[in-house]
């Protein structure tokens, strides 16, 4: 299902969806996940099921380049909306974003 062209739309519209049914403000209910998790400079995180980077973009506000994030997902549309996102972001080395089949123990 996500790996079409109407991936990213999809997604989204799923997203809206959820978080008006459950009346939460999104960006907010991001803010308040990553707090929880405590991180540290230094500290390596991986995000599973990066979708369109909603997360990803969200820990690199709150964190910049003081942890290492490690992002992937099992759709290619899902990975591609994630570059897409950070296209607008200066790079960094302190993160990667892969198709979750094509990663290694290593990083590769």
């Amino acid at each position: 299902m996500y790996d079409t062209s109407e991936s990213a739309t999809i997604y989204r519209n799923f997203l809206n969806w959820l978080f008006a049914t459950f009346g939460e403000d999104e960006a907010a209910f991001r803010q308040t996940m990553i707090a929880r998790l405590r991180l540290k400079p230094g500290n390596r995180l991986p995000i599973t099921r990066c979708g369109l980077g909603d997360d990803v973009l969200a820990v690199l506000d709150a964190f910049g380049d003081t942890c290492r994030v490690r992002a992937c997902d099992l759709s290619v549309a899902m990975v591609a909306g994630t570059e897409q996102a950070l296209r607008s972001r200066p790079p960094t080395q302190l993160l990667e974003v892969a198709v979750a089949e094509k990663l290694t123990e290593h990083g590769g």
